[in-house]
């Protein structure tokens, strides 16, 4: 399921900071939590309620600021999320209620990923395949609504063995890559030993807003099994300014009035 980014409306009693918060990779038993923090952006004193918290499933509980919330005041809502028995994607909600209409989704996503196998011993974990990326995050800055934005990562293997991908793993439908032989535009599926290789990311966001999404790599490495990609960027409803002229009376006016 593809979870988008909800734009605020400017009547919403509450402007959160950010509506969705990726946890990327999380061990089963992990307890996972985040604070979404907002203003209040009305002219009286609010106060939550448990009424008001509306988690989407019994694996997500929410606790709320308690104490009044003044105009222009600061409260935070934080999605508590327990990991113990559930491996894969994570895809939940958290509704916000006042006077028993929804004003506000909170969105939190990631991957719970089984626990380490503890059988595996040194001599394996430095005969295998290990990979290494030569940064972990990009910021596209501003993108425009539907627009699909590209940047390149180089993946090295610095491991004894061949590095192969086994999957991909992400909360959204929202990124693809490519792996292209070193210095080469010729695809390919592993990295040798000592060799590196050009991963070709593209990124399109939905939604309007901060868009935060992180890609989880899946190898055959004992040392490496999984490495995860933080993407970020501002997505804007248009890049274009609007063109103006000036009217008969000197003020400015948009084309086409």
């Amino acid at each position: 399921m593809s979870i988008a980014l909800v734009g605020q409306s400017q009547e919403t009693p509450f402007k959160f900071d950010v509506l969705s918060h990726d946890f990327g990779m999380l061990t089963e038993g992990d307890t996972a939590i985040y604070a979404f923090a907002f203003t209040n952006t009305t002219k009286d004193t609010i106060r939550l309620t448990a009424a008001d918290i509306k988690p989407g499933c019994g694996c997500t509980t929410g606790k709320y600021t308690e104490t009044p919330i003044a105009p222009g005041g600061r409260g935070e809502i934080t999605a508590i999320y327990k990991t113990i028995g559930r491996q894969g994607v994570i895809n939940k909600s958290i509704g916000v209620l006042q006077n028993n209409q929804n004003v506000a989704v909170l969105y939190i996503k990631g991957y719970v990923a089984k626990q380490p196998d503890s059988t595996i011993t040194e001599k394996q974990i430095k005969a295998a395949p290990r990979l290494t990326l030569d940064r972990s995050a990009y910021n596209f800055g501003k993108v425009e609504k539907g627009q699909k934005v590209l940047t390149t990562f180089i993946v090295k293997n610095t491991g004894k063995d061949t590095l192969r991908f086994s999957s991909v793993q992400m909360a959204c439908n929202c990124v693809t890559h490519k792996l292209f032989k070193e210095k080469s535009t010729e695809a390919t599926e592993y990295i040798l030993p000592g060799k590196s290789a050009s991963m070709e990311l593209t990124y399109f966001p939905s939604g309007v807003g901060k868009a935060r999404d992180i890609y989880i790599l899946t190898t055959n490495s004992k040392a490496t099994p999984y490495v995860s990609i933080t993407l970020e960027a501002d997505v804007v409803e248009s890049l274009q300014q609007k063109s103006v002229i000036m009217d008969g009376s000197g003020d400015q006016a948009p084309f086409g009035k």
